[in-house]
Order: structure tokens, then sequence, then C-alpha cells
């Protein structure tokens, strides 16, 4: 089993785990994704569900897909499994 490469995002001053692994929602694809902490997205939208501003919104742009900071302490492979089971 191979440890999952983790890094942080900042925004506003906090700090929010995230990762980049091979995009496996597209067969062929080479592309990667970035899927971060669900506590980044409680950061970037209100209780309606809008941006709280502009660098909210860009944050997010970049970002697949939101999970529990629990999935960082998962395998690479497991994560995979996890993300394939939750997202496909």
């Amino acid at each position: 089993m191979s440890k999952l490469e983790t890094f942080e995002i900042e925004y506003k001053g906090n700090k929010y785990l995230a990762t980049e692994v091979e995009n496996v929602f597209e067969p062929g694809s080479e592309d990667t994704i970035i899927l971060a902490s669900s506590r980044l997205n409680d950061a970037l939208v209100d209780k309606n569900g809008k941006f709280v501003d502009h660098e909210a919104e860009f944050v997010d742009e970049r970002i697949f897909a939101f999970v529990g900071d629990e999935y960082f302490s998962f395998s690479k492979e497991e994560f995979m499994e996890r993300i394939i089971e939750d997202f496909d």
C-alpha cells in the first residue's frame, strides 16, 4: 500500500488538506483531479450555498470534489477505491 500524498490549500489564513490524483472518472484520460477537505467547502460557501467572495469561487473552480478529513489518512489505494464508490 502506498501513502497518499497530500498538500495544503490556504484560504483566509486557514489550511485545508487536499490531494491530486489521476482522474479515474474519465477512462484513458491523463488528467489529474484535486480533492479537498469538506471543511474547505464549508469555508467557501455560506449557508445558502453561495460563494462568500470571489477568492472562494476561484479556489472552488480548481477542486473536483470535497471529502471528509478521514479520507486523507487512507492509503492511496483505499482513497481511490472510496472516491470511486462515492462519486461514480
